[in-house]
């Protein structure tokens, strides 16, 4: 006790919870190490609890997102990812939670929500859980945008929709559909909402003009997947050509493959290149779907009873405005191909009009109108995926309700840097092989509209959120008290603490932390006290 031997450190050790590479880039933030805990143990209902703080829409999420977060996963250097978009799934088709919505507080003003798709839900959603009572305005006779006219119903049942919507309505968003802004209401008529998040989506689909085709034989692929949801009656050719790379190319090609086409997917650039998600290129050449690269369709004509594409061969330039290899033309070189008819997917633009005139260009928000404005998903000029929009939400739900209640002016988060993988002990970890789900034959897929993969059941689900590292979360493995030769770690109660007057900056507690939830602090200063000593709370 008379020997302070921590005034020889030059360095401390530090208790520090840190960002896991999983949360970092999932643009919602939802997935988090403390939500696989509490699954892992068989708290399935808990889990799904600390997920809908941040994601209101799980059930969608855990069908439709490009998996950002796996990308980034430190289980992938060994087995495998931890699958956490099935576990997502998993959770919103058997959990059972509900977050505490607090009782509307008058002060806080009255905001119109303008878009009920992924970002507009997800605003409205976050805005009930800060006290307020949002309007929704959309449209559409239906909640879900995008969602429900876009997606078809094999990657994203309408049932699960359908829960999902209600869980945002039970929370208090009151919806009023058919109301299109600059139809039947204009920006006058919203004076009386103190703020408004405008989150119409990207309206106007880029057309592809090819002469020669005669009218009606080129159509519109997202108007062709909201027909199919709408339950329209659809009479397609038998040789289709689908002209785009991203995922609503490989949905409509899909789809039509479902209704007995052959379907040919035709894309500027590379296979590398394509936009579309991996997984949904992969699922569509299995079902049958041909693809030809490095063309595009510049001419038809009528051959008898076919219609005859002419295409021109491309190769990879110079980087285009989107920082890839720009396709050009390769002089002399076409090729053709017999098709009915033609559907096109090569993307969308935001229509200004939907815009305020009042909106700087460019501006992502106008607190100087009445009401201020905010802008969302693809307005918010973010990556299109349902993930972004959701994540775009959950910030003007932020932006909102700081401005309204603080008048502190909107800014963008500073992101925090993940746990790296040299922080990790990965030894102390045992091989754990990824689960593997059940996909039905392809065959059987594409006799329906039926989903093409089964969810996992609670003991594979449980066995995989097992896998997961906590990666910068401490799970109280008491390796560091092991660890420190000097025993100044101690744990009190449900906290761990450092006896700063006693650790003498070895830094083993910290080179021992499975999880990285250990950080080096230098320069410390002299003389700290036991009671100033750094600590951490341990999760009961």
């Amino acid at each position: 006790a008379f020997n302070r031997t921590g005034l020889w450190r030059n360095a401390s050790p530090v208790h520090q919870e840190g960002v896991a590479p999983c949360t970092a880039s999932c643009p919602i933030g939802a997935s988090n190490p403390r939500i696989w805990q509490r699954l892992a143990g068989g708290d399935v209902d808990e889990a799904l609890r600390l997920l809908l703080q941040r994601n209101p829409l799980p059930g969608v999420t855990g069908r439709v997102c490009p998996r950002f977060c796996e990308s980034d996963c430190h289980r992938a250097s060994l087995e495998g990812a931890v699958a956490i978009r099935d576990l997502e799934r998993f959770l919103a088709d058997h959990g059972n939670a509900a977050l505490q919505v607090p009782a509307p507080i008058p002060s806080h003003g009255e905001v119109a929500v303008i878009g009920a798709g992924p970002a507009g839900l997800s605003c409205a959603y976050h805005l009930t859980l800060r006290g307020y009572a949002p309007t929704l305005f959309d449209a559409a006779g239906e909640v879900g945008g995008l969602l429900r006219s876009g997606i078809p119903a094999f990657r994203l049942p309408r049932d699960v929709l359908d829960r999902e919507v209600a869980r945002v309505e039970a929370a208090g968003v009151r919806f009023k559909l058919g109301a299109r802004l600059g139809k039947d209401f204009s920006w006058d008529g919203l004076a009386g909402f103190a703020a408004v998040f405008l989150a119409t989506g990207a309206g106007l689909e880029r057309h592809l003009e090819i002469p020669g085709v005669p009218p009606g034989l080129v159509q519109s692929g997202l108007a062709f997947l909201a027909d199919l949801n709408g339950g329209r009656r659809l009479s397609v050719g038998k040789r289709l050509a689908v002209v785009g790379g991203g995922n609503t190319a490989m949905d409509v090609a899909r789809s039509l493959r479902r209704l007995g086409s052959h379907v040919t997917v035709i894309y500027r650039r590379t296979r590398a290149q394509m936009p579309a998600a991996a997984e949904e290129i992969s699922d569509a050449e299995a079902e049958g779907v041909g693809f030809r690269f490095l063309e595009v369709p510049v001419a038809a004509e009528r051959s008898g009873g076919d219609l005859k594409l002419t295409y021109q061969a491309m190769r990879l330039g110079s980087p285009d405005a989107s920082g890839r290899a720009g396709p050009e033309p390769i002089p002399g070189a076409f090729s053709t191909l017999a098709v009915d008819g033609v559907f096109t997917a090569v993307g969308e633009e935001v229509d200004p009009a939907v815009l305020p005139p009042s909106l700087p260009p460019g501006a992502l928000w106008d607190v100087g109108s009445r009401p201020a404005v905010f802008l969302g998903g693809d307005l918010a000029g973010r990556r299109r995926t349902v993930a972004d929009a959701i994540a775009s939400g959950w910030m003007g739900a932020t932006w909102i309700d700081r401005w309204l209640t603080l008048r502190e002016p909107p800014a963008h988060a500073t992101p925090r840097d993940a746990v790296p993988l040299t922080a990790m002990r990965l030894s102390w970890f045992e091989a754990a092989p990824r689960v593997q789900r059940n996909a039905r034959e392809v065959t059987a897929r594409l006799a329906d509209f039926r989903e093409g993969e089964e969810g996992l059941t609670t003991q594979e689900a449980m066995t995989e959120a097992q896998r997961c590292f906590s990666c910068g979360v401490c799970t109280q493995c008491d390796q560091c008290w092991l660890a420190c030769p000097d025993v100044a770690v101690t744990v009190e109660g449900i906290q761990y603490r450092v006896d700063l007057e006693h650790c003498k900056g070895c830094l083993l507690c910290v080179a021992e932390c499975p999880r990285g939830a250990l950080v080096v602090e230098g320069a410390p200063r002299r003389g700290v006290s036991g009671s100033e000593a750094g600590a951490v709370t341990r999760d009961a």
